[in-house]
């Protein structure tokens, strides 16, 4: 009787420890499908989100001495549903020349043009205004101005825009103010990269000749 008390004790035992091993199985197994549908579900909503595409060009080829070089540049939303994008350090950014968004390189002499980079702090939430709207397959223009720049007479400059989106949303601009503006959620990221062009910084000689025509009158006058 003892030895078959025992038996059926340890038969127990047995069952009751297949049984939670197959708990734990369970439970582990599930907790790993949650996890892998939930980034999978997340990744998924990422790839739905088409980034803008950025190109730009020239505002004139050749730049006199008196100008400033100035570059027009154009956001595509390449979805068929609008986007709404965060300007902070893009193109899009009022501050974006002196942000590091544009490459500037001297072509002539091979090497890069040096530019007054500045650090900005922004603070959460960003606000309604550092938000712009594109529609579904549409396109937006900025002209882009950069100032204070040591350009040489006879030098061809070379400017590309790269940089980070920080957060694109496959929505209105009304419906991420609503819901998603406090802590910037529910949008993509990723990177973003212009087309390359070129412009020359020429000497003007227009004012010297205006002059000698203006001296040559006077002379004939007197």
């Amino acid at each position: 009787m003892i030895g078959l008390n025992l038996a059926s004790r340890a038969s127990i035992f047995g069952i009751c420890a297949f049984a939670l091993i197959l708990y734990l199985a369970s439970d582990t197994l599930s907790t790993s499908l949650q996890h892998l549908t939930s980034r999978a579900a997340s990744s998924s909503n990422k790839m739905a989100t088409s980034l803008p595409q950025i190109s730009i060009r020239p505002a004139h080829d050749a730049v006199s001495k008196d100008q400033k070089p100035e570059v027009k540049v154009t956001v595509e939303n390449p979805s068929d549903s609008p986007v709404t994008l965060l300007k902070w350090n893009t193109v899009l950014d009022t501050l974006a020349p002196s942000l590091g968004v544009f490459q500037l390189r001297d072509l002539t002499a091979n090497e890069d043009v040096e530019l007054n980079i500045m650090m900005v702090r922004r603070q959460l939430p960003a606000k309604e205004s550092d938000l712009v709207e594109i529609e579904a397959n549409g396109t937006i223009e900025t002209t882009v101005t950069f100032q204070s720049l040591e350009l040489k007479c006879g030098h061809k400059y070379s400017v590309q825009a790269t940089g980070f989106w920080q957060a694109v949303w496959n929505m209105s601009k009304a419906d991420v103010v609503s819901g998603h503006l406090d802590q910037l959620s529910g949008g993509a990221n990723g990177d973003f990269a212009s087309n390359t062009v070129e412009f020359s910084q020429v000497f003007t000689i227009l004012p010297v000749i205006t002059i000698l025509i203006v001296e040559f009158v006077l002379s004939s006058c007197g």
